[in-house]
Formats: structure tokens, sequence, C-alpha cells
């Protein structure tokens, strides 16, 4: 079950990397990142204590509520549960009708979910963490 796990994790990030902008997204919060910023609106299956279980092979959008106004670049990151490193699971570098992002669930896949928006000086803000996102068994 492990390495299907993580065989699905490098495949999620194969995929990632293959629609990314040709700026690479910082994999990780940068020490930079000041104050939260609102949140991140997404449909859920089930939610129970903060854990929102999404359903594999779904395409959802990721809707960044409140967030910061005038950046060049809003990044959608996943922060695995298992401490693994952070997931990129989508950019919106033309956030004129609202930052947000398309992305396919995979399956097994757990872990909080944060926004990040970059600006030209150097600043970076979050979200608010969003919850923990399953799909397939809970947490």
């Amino acid at each position: 079950m492990k390495k299907h796990i993580i065989y699905l994790l490098a495949v999620l990030m194969l995929l990632i990397s293959a629609c990314a902008a040709s700026t690479p997204a910082t994999a990780s919060t940068p020490a930079s990142a000041e104050t939260s910023s609102g949140f991140i609106e997404f449909p859920y299956l089930h939610a129970d204590a903060g854990n929102f279980q999404l359903q594999p092979g779904e395409t959802i959008t990721f809707t960044w509520k409140d967030a910061p106004a005038d950046a060049e670049r809003y990044d959608f990151m996943l922060y695995p549960l298992d401490g693994s490193r952070p997931i990129v699971l989508g950019m919106d570098t033309n956030p004129s009708d609202g930052a947000a992002i398309q992305w396919l669930v995979v399956q097994d896949i757990s872990g909080e979910l944060k926004g990040l928006a970059y600006y030209p000086d150097g600043r970076v803000l979050s979200s608010g963490i969003s919850g923990t996102i399953y799909s397939g068994s809970s947490p």
C-alpha cells in the first residue's frame, strides 16, 4: 500500500511539473510569509472536524476567498500529513476573475490545503489553513 501511495505521489508530481509555468514555484512556505489572509473554498463529499473528503477522479475548483489583491501569482499548496515535501496543486497567474485553480482529485492523498500569494517586491502572503483534505479513507 505504501509503495502504491508513493507511486501515485510521484505520478502527481510529474503531472504537475508538466503543467507548471516556466517559473518554478517554491515547494515550501517561504520565510518571508506574512500574516494569513482569507481561506480556500472547494466542494467536498463529507466534512468532519476540519477534515474534508474529496471524490477521487473528480475535477474540482479551489477558490481563494478574500485573497490578497494584486499578487503576480497565487499558488495552491498541499502539505502532506506525513511531513513529506509540499505539493503544488496549481497556480493562478491571471486572477482577473479571482484566485482559483481546477484540480483533478487523485486517490489516497491527504494533507493541509494552503494558498501562497507572490508579489513583485518579494513579499509572500498566505491563506489560513483551510482544513485537511483527503481522498480515499479518512486520515
